[in-house]
């Protein structure tokens, strides 16, 4: 599922992706750019959950930075 997820994060403009937590029933990944890429807006999620594959709310990546501390 993880090469899904990266190349669902690389259509987005995304490098790669880092797996983190479970929150709600989801796996939730973090989408990163290598070098000085600059993010201009809030942090993105992507989440998983029953083999299908989207983008975080802005709610939901709200709430997720609250709790996954590096946002």
């Amino acid at each position: 599922m993880d090469d899904k997820v990266r190349k669902f994060a690389q259509n987005y403009g995304y490098d790669s992706i880092r797996k983190s937590i479970k929150w709600g029933g989801y796996n939730v990944y973090e989408p990163f750019y290598y070098g000085d890429a600059e993010c201009t807006d809030f942090s993105l999620f992507i989440l998983v959950k029953n083999g299908v594959i989207r983008l975080t709310t802005r709610q939901e990546s709200k709430e997720l930075c609250g709790i996954i501390k590096h946002c």
